[in-house]
């Protein structure tokens, strides 16, 4: 099989806190994460292609907010493809 991502995946294991306008606020464990998204291990995950989901790094005290559109869902895990900002959208 022929890799087809753009960014390279880094093994990260950390707590971050999952928020949807629809299901509310969650803790779950990052598995990977790339410079244009991050899989996430979510058990019985509720989400469905094309959700918008935040992102926070619990155990970092300033962490940003990050945004992104789940791209694929299995059952316990889920991947989002970071949002652009609005300074990588001005620079294009």
């Amino acid at each position: 099989m022929v890799e087809q991502r753009a960014h390279p995946r880094i093994p990260v294991s950390t707590e971050v806190t999952v928020s949807h306008a629809r299901f509310g606020t969650a803790s779950a464990r990052t598995v990977d994460v790339s410079e244009g998204g991050v899989l996430i291990e979510f058990l019985g995950c509720p989400f469905a292609v094309g959700d918008q989901v935040s992102v926070q790094v619990s155990s970092l005290e300033d962490a940003p907010l990050l945004q992104g559109t789940v791209v694929r869902v299995r059952s316990n895990e889920f991947a989002l493809r970071f949002d652009p900002s609005d300074d990588e959208e001005s620079a294009s």
